[in-house]
Formats: structure tokens, sequence, C-alpha cells
């Protein structure tokens, strides 16, 4: 088979004979509603299926064509491969028949034949005029030069015909997403008696088999997939592009239905914003105002937006223009999504585009224009990732492109290692795509940093690695930003100095005053011996300022002439390596020492001898090993 996976939709105004012309090409009547047969109008969707010879099985979604059900009709109109635009010969061209088009046309369906039914109750000028109605709506659209076949289903006549052009179309293949993780927009959730949760959908993209464990987004409900079926029989798999029904296990009917996404983990990441290019389409009859609040159509999801246009007040139909969308309630959204924008009181299509960049902060006019060639960069896979990567020097995850993208790992990562200048670097189990010359530029604004915190504080020997990070790299995940500075350091432009980071070799210098006060300070801290003072009394008594006492404070501990053992509790160096020998010492010869006698030792009070004790343990001299405090040798 050349093609296993295809589906056909159905569009058209009200009673020109859609699912009687499905019923007449597939011998299925999609009408399964009592309140459909009752009233004998189609209110959601419908499916039936039809043999392609030397293709496949083809799904045929039958969509509603009454205005009031226009959404259901957009959340049927996902993922088709092939439009069977429907007319009837004594209406011709009416309102639905309109917008369901410009729906098509959104939503990039380019293949597709007309069938002109009924028509075995014209006469033959009335179907010429049928048909050149139908060849004038055509015109600039995405089924320009399509097949227009006249019909009936009620005598036959031209059904072979319409059949025929539907193999024809379908017989090139549609290129479809296999290698992509297993996604699927939900259009049908119901209960099956002794199994439980099915929800059916078109694929969107990769596979999925019974076992697989996936999610439903919104929400995050985990599922897993207890059988698939095709067509009412059971399969090993459904593929891209397919028709399927899934049994599930996990949440319940009530908190699942159409509107919802259920896909494989590693893409379940929901946003309430998106970038696109956003298209007022030729046939409205109102322009996309910035600031308007419109609804959205995704998928088989439906929201309320708000439209926020990159430049000028509104675009007018045949325009187009980068937008920020943003709404209410989260969805699952990639990159290359198209979506529908209509209008909440005219009640009509508008226009829509394509999904650039799912998520992200709120963005204004003057970001946008920032970003602009990344957005346009954006249309295309391989451009789009070489611009993300670009644009950030710190790395950007291979998860979370592949949530943009929709690609596993392996394909991120190939599509990179084929851009000129690029790197791959692991942190925390998540391969980062950085841009090398953007990353040597980073190293070099780490080194500069770092010599402006020296030129700005001369008496501390270096910067703390955190404050590092915050001032280069903001909002950077630590880890990463802990790997970048590491780097720095492994390529000769920083070192570290204890926790802190300096220019190699650099130390730190006191003008007169502040060595004079250092002196001071470490005679104060000497002349304590095992009871110092407060840390804070001696600075006072030196005469600094608070915010230059924390400086002078921090100084003193990098250069290793204090030690801090606690937040109050601090001794000069030559002290504090005194009280750990006389600790060592009666440790060598008792085997432990006791709070009460390591107080002693040292002639102090008990709380210096706790915080001594317990800083030894921190730094892995000695370990408590009862009640009272004893330690022994770790």
């Amino acid at each position: 088979m050349k093609n296993a996976h295809c589906v056909i939709g159905t569009a058209g105004h009200i009673d020109h004979g859609k699912t009687s012309l499905v019923r007449a090409l597939t011998g299925t009547d999609c009408d399964r509603l009592k309140e459909e047969k009752r009233r004998g109008i189609t209110i959601d969707l419908g499916f039936a299926h039809m043999d392609i010879p030397g293709v496949g099985v083809a799904s045929i979604i039958d969509a509603p064509g009454h205005a009031k059900f226009i959404h259901n009709m957009a959340a049927g109109a996902t993922g088709l491969d092939a439009a069977l635009l429907v007319v009837s010969a004594d209406d011709a061209v009416m309102p639905q028949t309109a917008e369901h088009l410009a729906i098509l046309d959104i939503l990039g369906v380019n293949r597709g034949v007309v069938a002109i039914t009924k028509a075995d109750l014209v006469d033959d000028d009335a179907l010429k005029i049928a048909v050149a109605d139908v060849e004038q709506l055509l015109s600039g659209s995405s089924l320009q030069g399509s097949k227009i076949i006249p019909c009936s289903s009620v005598t036959g006549m031209g059904i072979a015909d319409l059949k025929q052009e539907l193999y024809r179309i379908l017989a090139t293949p549609t290129s479809r997403r296999a290698d992509a993780y297993f996604r699927l927009p939900v259009d049908r959730v119901f209960i099956m008696k002794g199994h439980g949760l099915v929800v059916t959908g078109t694929v969107n993209g990769g596979t999925v088999k019974a076992g697989d464990r996936l999610v439903f987004s919104p929400g995050g409900a985990e599922a897993r997939v207890r059988s698939v079926q095709t067509h009412g029989e059971q399969a090993q798999e459904g593929r891209a592009g397919e028709r399927v029904a899934l049994n599930v296990a996990g949440p319940e009917k009530a908190g699942v239905g159409r509107g919802y996404v259920i896909l494989h983990p590693a893409i379940a990441v929901e946003c309430q914003n998106f970038i696109s290019e956003v298209a007022c389409h030729r046939l409205s009859e109102l322009p996309i105002a910035h600031g308007k609040s419109y609804i959205l159509h995704a998928h088989t999801a439906e929201r309320f937006c708000e439209v926020f246009l990159m430049a000028g007040s509104e675009i007018k139909p045949g325009e187009k223009s980068v937008a920020q969308i943003r709404f209410k309630g989260p969805l699952n959204l990639i990159n290359g999504d198209r979506f529908i924008l209509r209008s909440p009181s005219a009640s009509g299509t508008v226009g829509g585009g394509v999904v650039l960049l799912p998520g992200g902060p709120l963005i204004g006019r003057r970001g946008m224009k920032a970003r602009k060639a990344t957005f346009d960069a954006l249309k295309n896979a391989k451009s789009g990732i070489t611009a993300l990567v670009a644009e950030n020097p710190s790395g950007v995850p291979s998860a979370e492109l592949g949530s943009i993208f929709n690609m596993p790992r392996e394909t991120i990562q190939q599509i990179v290692s084929e851009i000129p200048g690029s790197s791959i670097f692991e942190v925390g189990g998540d391969a980062y795509l950085c841009d090398a010359v953007e990353g040597e530029k980073l190293i070099v604004r780490l080194k500069e940093r770092v010599e402006r915190f020296h030129h700005e504080n001369p008496s501390i020997v270096g910067m703390e690695e955190p404050q590092l990070a915050v001032a280069v790299l903001p909002g950077v995940h630590k880890a990463v930003a802990g790997w970048w500075i590491r780097k720095a350091v492994a390529g000769g432009a920083l070192e570290y100095y204890g926790s802190a980071l300096r220019v190699p070799g650099r130390t730190a210098v006191f003008d007169p005053s502040a060595e004079r006060a250092r002196k001071a300070i470490l005679a104060e801290f000497l002349k304590g011996g095992f009871n110092p003072p407060k840390p804070e009394k001696i600075y006072e008594n030196a005469g600094l300022k608070r915010s230059d006492a924390a400086k002078m404070a921090r100084s003193l501990i990098e250069r290793g002439e204090i030690v801090s053992v606690s937040p109050d509790l601090s001794f000069h160096a030559e002290i504090f390596a005194s009280a750990k020998a006389r600790l060592l010492g009666e440790l060598e010869t008792a085997g432990s020492v006791t709070t009460a006698r390591y107080r002693d030792i040292l002639e102090t009070g008990r709380k210096v001898a706790i915080d001594l004790l317990e800083y030894f343990d921190k730094t892995g001299v000695t370990k408590r090993i009862d009640d009272k405090g004893t330690r022994v040798l770790r």
C-alpha cells in the first residue's frame, strides 16, 4: 500500500446533501444521534471510511453545515488530507459554503474535489450557473483548480466519477511525521460497556500501541492505552494521519472531552499564549483588530482569545502580521499548528494562521519587532531551531525544543549537529544546544563582570558564584549557569578562590585606611583568643560602617585570615588552628571528646564549644555519636 492513512473531510452549507453523499460513497449513515435523525440535519461530526484502491483505507469525517455548529466543523477539519466540498445544484454557493471553504483555506487543506449534489433536480442552465458560482468561489483559494463533479446521491449519477477523483487525489501520499512523539487531538469521548473510556481522533504525529503510557492535556491526567482500533477493528498500532479509537485506563469520562489532546509525556507542555503569523482571510467581512477578542479554534479546542499585532491597529482582508495570541485555559500547541479566528459577535470566520512559538512571556510590540527575525525563521523547523539556539547563548534544552517542534531528542541533536558552529553539552541529564561563537562571547562577559567586581571591590578577593550567575545569566537555571562558569574556569578565564571567582592571580588590595582597619580587626580577633567579641562589635570599634564592615569581613574570610564558624562567632585563623589542633590531640589520646571536656580544654564557654564542634561536624572532621554531644573522628 502506498499510503494507508488518509482522512477526507466534508464541507458545505446545511441541507446540501453531505451526509447523503457520504452514504452513497461508503454505505454508512453518519448521523448517529437521535436528535440528528429526528430533525434530519447533522449536528455533530460523523464518521465513515472507504477503500482507496492501491492506497488503503480513507477515513471520512462528515461535518455539520449549520452556522450554529461551525465549532464542530472546525474541530473535524483538523488533520485532513483532502476536502470534499459539497454544493447543492439548486442552491449553489451559500454562506456556509464560503465559510467552510475559508476554514479549509486557513487550515492549509489544498487537495480536494467539489461535488455538485442534487444535479438530478435542476436543468442544464441551473447546473451551469452552480458550477460557475463554485469556480468563482474557488478562485484564489487553496482548492483553486479542484475538479467539479455534478452528482446525485439518489440516482447514483456522478458517484463513480467522484470516487475516481478521490482515488486520484489520495494516490499521492501526504507528508506525515511518523518520527514525532505521539499526539492526538480528541474529537469524541464515550464509555464502552465492559471496556471503559474510549477517545477518538486523527493522529497528529507519531505512533501509539497498547501499553503506551500517555497524558491528557490540559491537566496532565495520566492514561495507559489498553487497545487501539482503526475503522472498528483491532490494530497493532495507530499511525500518523490515521483515525483511531483508543481504549484507555486512567481518567474518568467527566474529566476528558473534545478539545483535549492525548499525547506523549515528553511534549505535554501547555501554554496560554503563542506567537503566530496571523492572516485576515480574503473573504472576511471584518479586519482583525489589535487587542480585540475573538474565538480561537486550535485543533479540536475552542477558547476566547485576544490578538495583539506587531504593528498597526488592524490587518485588512488578505493581509498578514506577526501577533501574540493570548487566551485563558491552557492548551497544548506546537510549532506548525494551524488555528482559526472567528468573530464572537458577527459569528463569522475572520482569519487564522500558524503557531510559530507556543508559550513564553507576554510580549509587546517592541519585543515582537526585536525578535521578528527569529519569528520569521520559525516558519521552518530547521531555521527555527537555529534561530532559537542563536538567541540563547547559554543554551537551549533539547527537551524544550522537542516540545516546541514535536521532535525526539535524537532528531533535534541531528539538526543542531548540521548547524555550523553549534555545540552540545549535558546538564542534569538533558542535552543543551548552543552556538559556539555565542558561547565564547558569554565567557568573555563572565570575565568582564568579575573584572568589574574587582574594580568596584578591591578589598574582596572574588565574586561569589551565585552573584556572578545572576549578574550575567539572569533567569538561567542554576545548573546551566554553573556549567558555563566552570567552563570559564577550565579555559583559564577565571579561577576559584575558595567559593569565590576571580581573575587568575588577582589578590585583594586594601587602601591605607582599610589596611589599618584590617590590622586592627585581626589584632582584636587574636587578642580575643577562644572568647572573641561579637564580630559586629570588632568592626564597629575599627570605625567601619555597616556596609564596609560586611565587605571587610568577607575579604578576611576569603583570605583565610578569619574563620567564621557560625553567624555570630568568628576566630582569628591562628586561634582556630589551635582549637582544631587541641581537638585532634584529645581525640588521638582519648578516642572521643564530650562538649564539656572540649569546653574545659579551651577554657571557654559552652556555646563556643558547641559551635566549634558543630562546625567540625559539618566540615567532616568529627561526628556526633550520642545525645551528650560526644564526638569521635569521622
